[in-house]
């Protein structure tokens, strides 16, 4: 069972039956997922007692989330239209043209040169059976200073296509239209939270 750290004491002094019962309340009855069948298995915040209701009002929207939820999608959905602006687009072209001349695989976002380090250090983990296995010291050495290398390039990069700053203030001008467009959804929304 999982208390909040202010309620220990209060739980402590309950007995056994009331124990269970403020357990219930908090977390409520959602099955855990069986093992091997996680992929099939859906969270149910209905399910989920106190904690499943907080969850809802304050990371699914509540009610308030619901009755915004196309315009929350539409906010969501401002950072992908943003980095596929033609400016976006070629600067991070540019940048990836500049690691690619400096002797690395093809990225073509900037995140996907964090994603392959971590599947250089996953390889040196995994055994033949994709069981964990010890790792070879000197072969993560190699990688650490494969790592401090890429990093170094990439900040070369960064700097030598304006990547980062090109790509910040084109989201700024995707924000900014949005809100634009959008004044009086946005202001209702606000307003509508605040009479929670």
């Amino acid at each position: 069972m999982r208390f909040q750290e202010s309620n220990a004491e209060y739980v402590a002094a309950l007995s056994p039956v009331e124990r269970e019962a403020y357990s219930a309340a908090l977390e409520g009855d959602q099955p855990e997922p069986e093992p091997g069948k996680e992929a099939e298995w859906t969270y149910a915040w209905e399910q989920n007692g106190c904690t499943g209701q907080a969850t809802y009002e304050v990371y699914l929207g509540g009610a308030v989330g619901e009755q915004f939820a196309a315009l929350k999608d539409e906010a969501s959905a401002v950072w992908g239209q943003a980095m596929a602006d033609p400016a976006a687009v070629a600067a991070r072209a540019a940048w990836d043209v500049c690691l690619v001349d400096a002797g690395y695989p093809r990225f073509v976002e900037r995140f996907d040169a964090e994603d392959w380090i971590s599947e250089q250090a996953n390889a040196l983990q995994a055994g033949p059976d994709g069981e964990w296995v010890p790792t070879d010291p000197e072969a993560l050495a190699d990688l650490r200073q494969t790592e401090i290398d890429l990093a170094l390039a990439d900040l070369d990069c960064q700097e030598a296509t304006d990547v980062e700053r090109i790509e910040r203030e084109t989201y700024l001008e995707y924000q900014q239209e949005f809100v634009d467009a959008h004044r009086a959804e946005l202001d209702a929304w606000v307003e509508r939270w605040a009479e929670q």
